[in-house]
């Protein structure tokens, strides 16, 4: 698990040991331990009562599992996107200019004899 990865409220770190953490609906992370103490659901960082918790693991859906990846892989999906954005920018101006200039050609007047 990530270094950054705490219980919210006793401050637990994963450490190889059978902790299974936990994320609320409203975005705070609870050892089991602490999320079983909290029957009322009422978020102990921020007060808000939370409609449920997942349990942290490789089986979380990819919008979620992204907030744990690490930062570098992050950064490294951004710039693929970016160069893949570029290359479909690039092919579709590509398309758009000759569309551009065919439409442009028809439309230029020409003389009696097609000149």
């Amino acid at each position: 698990m990530d270094s950054w990865l705490h219980c919210n409220t006793c401050f637990h770190l994963p450490n190889g040991e059978s902790v299974q953490f936990h994320l609320t609906s409203c975005g705070h992370i609870f050892c089991n331990t602490c999320l079983n103490k909290n029957l009322d659901k009422e978020c102990k960082t921020c007060g808000q009562t939370y409609a449920g918790a997942i349990p942290l693991s490789s089986k979380l859906k990819p919008d979620v599992q992204l907030y744990f990846m690490d930062m570098k892989d992050v950064c490294k999906n951004i710039t693929k996107q970016v160069q893949q954005a570029q290359l479909v920018s690039e092919f579709q101006k590509g398309h758009s200019q000759r569309l551009h200039s065919h439409q442009k050609q028809k439309t230029i007047p020409r003389g009696p004899l097609g000149e």
